[in-house]
């Protein structure tokens, strides 16, 4: 479990963009050495707000940022706050570059870009609601965009594409069925993410909190036990 000191740099997902984003840590990474976590487990830790060190939840998908920096850049409606006092917090350290590659392809929809890391973006679908039910590193609660979601369904799809060599990592609602949203599946001699394209902000967001659940996986190399479930 990392330590992290007083002024580590705590920034919520919630309140930014997936471009926003993007630009935060570029600016952050331009001005000086940043080190970017991925925090994979509920926490807290102890923070000013409104000059009073006080503590506060903090959630999966969470980025915690390592900065020579001590500016932020000016984002309207960015929510950050700064750490002060030490704090031990599950959390997996990511490449940024990779990360700001990652999601600045995703954006664009730029596949040639996106294949280099072994991601590849399928056809997008008109979700009603996107459920994360089987992640890789990041130990998030199942979370919906609208709440409404069967769990024995998505088990169903997930042994359904475990026969198929397909691991599921995220589905979605349509009408009274379920689709894959997110997988990993083995083409030719390699093992790739596979994405739904996405269509509007919030499946952004989604996608980007299954990209960085990927970035976290594969900096613990967690993707190695998948492997018994695919042929050369």
């Amino acid at each position: 479990m990392p330590r992290f000191r007083p002024s580590t740099l705590i920034i919520e997902l919630e309140h930014l963009s997936t471009s926003e984003l993007v630009i935060l840590l570029s600016e952050l990474a331009s001005r000086g050495v940043v080190e970017v976590f991925v925090v994979t487990a509920p926490s807290i830790a102890e923070v000013s707000l409104n000059n009073q060190v006080c503590a506060i939840a903090i959630a999966p998908f969470t980025l915690l940022v390592v900065s020579s920096e001590t500016g932020l850049p000016g984002i309207p409606g960015l929510r950050a706050y700064r750490m002060q006092r030490d704090a031990w917090i599950d959390s997996v350290k990511v490449n940024t570059q990779l990360l700001i590659d990652l999601v600045r392809a995703l954006l664009a929809g730029d596949q040639e870009a996106l294949s280099k890391y072994n991601v590849v973006l399928e056809n997008p679908v008109d979700c009603k609601d996107v459920v994360f039910s089987f992640p890789l590193a990041v130990k998030a609660v199942t979370h919906s965009t609208r709440g409404e979601f069967s769990l024995t369904k998505a088990y169903s799809l997930y042994r359904e594409l475990l026969r198929e060599q397909r691991i599921l990592l995220a589905v979605c609602s349509e009408g009274t069925g379920l689709l894959p949203y997110a997988w990993i599946e083995r083409r030719g001699d390699k093992t790739v993410l596979v994405l739904r394209k996405p269509i509007n902000p919030v499946e952004e967001k989604i996608a980007l909190k299954i990209l960085l659940d990927y970035v976290a996986a594969e900096s613990l190399k967690t993707m190695e036990k998948y492997s018994e479930y695919f042929t050369s």
